[in-house]
């Protein structure tokens, strides 16, 4: 491993890169085709890319999580990141926290309403 603050050879991530780009999807109008085998390659260019920045923890897990939607197949994420309790410094931000969890909670609330009414129709 690299010691800290020394770049790290980048012939590996070039290397899935260059995968990853090989070919080219075009849009006839609507998204562009993705395949199964996209994702895979696009997972190992920002697991690779990330490696390259961050040690990973004594769990073997990096800093960052990181997760892609093909938007060919599901709804974009609808819901925010919540803060860990444990780093909430004072009241008003465990506030905050509950506010984004209340957030969540009724987004997730929304889309249920939202489906149910659907399959009504």
């Amino acid at each position: 491993m690299a010691e800290a603050n020394q770049p790290h050879p980048r012939s590996e991530l070039d290397e899935k890169l260059i995968i990853f780009l090989q070919n080219r999807r075009t849009s006839a109008g609507g998204y562009a085709k993705v395949e199964t085998k996209d994702l895979s390659l696009l997972r190992d260019v920002i697991q690779q890319l990330l490696l390259e920045k961050f040690e990973v923890d004594p769990d073997g897990d990096l800093p960052i999580n990181v997760k892609i939607i093909d938007r060919t197949m599901f709804e974009p994420i609808h819901y925010q990141p919540v803060p860990y309790y444990h780093k909430a410094i004072d009241a008003l931000a465990k506030t905050d926290r509950l506010k984004v969890l209340a957030t969540n909670l009724k987004i997730a609330a929304n889309s249920l309403w939202l489906h149910i009414s659907l399959e009504e129709e």
